[in-house]
């Protein structure tokens, strides 16, 4: 829930759409061909320009009269927002704003020339996000150099002798799912499972993410055919929105409409694999997940590998980079320790005070990851993925039946009642004792001692090595 409320403060801070209101949305409009850019905040350096028509977030904080503006995930450059947007008509906030088709605009839409065509992070084509195949469709925002700057199949640098131009656009079709295409042929979408995650690239090879996602029985409209992947705008009750890319097998009624999978496999049962928000390992870590669980792989790139889960039913879903090694298949799978730990609730619980959610006591469910609040992530029987917390002097989740692994005591640490540093303190454990973990949380962890069962601060156990 905390996911959807950050979600919500962000798209009332972007409507607000000025800076004074804690927001700095930049679009680009001025009388050439677009705004320069600059290596640096001094703006000794121009490094390229943006075309107007560009369209994205900046940072809040002003030197020397410019601001940051975040390329990839590796570039950043400097803009000065008040030159830049000079031919901005009033209370135009963004390409659905009334008054929006008089914003200059010289982005424009282009093809992907080759296949394997290499999108960077940087310009100097030091670290590869993704590959495209030839008939790619991206939209060109920018030169630098050599290079354009692209976005709508991931955001990043191509060189521009891998691309052609294919139409112009005004400043509306740039935010337009079908880029102000007519005539596209439309399909259906045929799915097992409850949604599917569509994909930065066609060819499997890809850092980027498009968190888009679509359902059975939804229409998609065919941008470019790429053999056995599909380009595809998704249709909404607002319109056309981008998509991204999918196989073709998901728009025949009678092909395969299953999704390629793996299972997580730790260096321990006990341990859990962060999901992170990019292919980065200093990237945020969005939940971690236990070993055992099987997850939708969707592309993999440089030892990375995109992954998705979804709830049965219901909103909720979560996907995010994992190292590839920590990803098994086939008759390796199999042979994977299934650390995702049943339980149920010991007493009725509502999400928060006034919520209309009740989970009555006894609901059952499996825990398969943790997330950086102090919560458990458990899919319930019913289907639906809910957080729980693990960080209560009363106790909320039950294991039935858990796996048991052993794990040693790295300090002298209180065994108590509940997960709480105020439950009753049961003994003292020393340095070095042997544990059998019931239930781990990411704050605490339940734990069976001799026949005696308490809680203890995770960070003062360690996983004892398998046989």
């Amino acid at each position: 829930m905390k996911r959807f409320i950050g979600l919500a403060l962000l798209v009332l801070l972007m409507m607000a759409g000025t800076a004074h209101a804690g927001y700095n949305e930049l679009i680009v409009a001025t009388a050439g061909e677009g705004t320069p850019v600059y290596a640096s905040a001094t703006g000794q350096r121009q490094v390229g320009t943006l075309y107007n028509g560009y369209s994205r977030g900046i940072g809040l904080e002003e030197t020397n009269g410019r601001y940051a503006c975040g390329l990839t995930r590796d570039t950043t450059v400097w803009v000065h927002q008040e030159r830049a947007q000079r031919l901005l008509p009033e209370r135009v906030y963004g390409p659905g704003s009334p008054g929006a088709e008089h914003v200059p605009c010289s982005c424009f839409l282009a093809e992907v020339t080759a296949d394997g065509a290499k999108l960077y992070s940087g310009t100097g084509h030091k670290h590869v996000l993704a590959e495209h195949r030839v008939g790619t469709l991206v939209l060109v925002c920018g030169s630098f150099g050599d290079d354009y700057y692209i976005t709508h199949a991931g955001r990043g640098f191509m060189a521009k002798s891998a691309l052609r131009k294919v139409r112009d656009l005004t400043f509306p079709q740039t935010n337009d799912g079908r880029f102000g295409m007519e005539g596209l042929e439309t399909a259906t979408v045929w799915l097992e499972q409850d949604r599917l995650l569509l994909t930065a690239s066609a060819t499997g090879v890809s850092e980027e993410r498009t968190d888009i996602s679509v359902r059975s029985g939804d229409e998609v409209a065919i941008l470019r055919d790429l053999g056995d992947h599909v380009q595809v705008a998704v249709g909404t009750s607002y319109g056309w929105r981008y998509g991204g890319f999918m196989e073709k097998r998901y728009l025949d009624p009678n092909g395969d409409h299953g999704v390629p999978t793996a299972v997580i496999r730790t260096d321990h049962p006990l341990n859990r694999l962060n999901v992170r928000y990019s292919a980065d390992k200093d990237s945020w870590s969005q939940v971690k997940f236990c070993s055992g669980l099987r997850v939708q792989v969707l592309g993999s790139a440089n030892g990375w590998t995109e992954i998705a889960i979804n709830a049965d039913q219901g909103s909720w879903s979560e996907h995010g980079f994992v190292k590839s090694v920590y990803l098994a298949t086939g008759a390796e799978a199999e042979a994977v320790p299934n650390a995702c730990v049943r339980v149920r609730l010991r007493r009725d619980y509502k999400p928060w005070q006034y919520s209309k959610e009740l989970y009555p006591a006894g609901t059952e469910g499996t825990v398969i990851g943790v997330e950086e609040t102090n919560c458990f992530v458990v899919r319930l029987d019913s289907g639906e993925v809910c957080s729980f917390p693990d960080e209560e002097a009363d106790p909320l989740l039950e294991p039935i039946d858990p796996p048991v692994w052993e794990a040693r005591t790295t300090k002298q640490i209180a065994l108590r009642e509940g997960p709480s540093s105020q439950s009753r303190k049961i003994r003292s454990l020393k340095s070095g004792t042997t544990v059998e973990v019931l239930l781990r949380g990411e704050k605490w962890v339940l734990v069976r001692v001799k026949g005696e069962t308490g809680y203890l601060l995770n960070n003062a156990i360690k996983p004892k090595k398998l046989p």
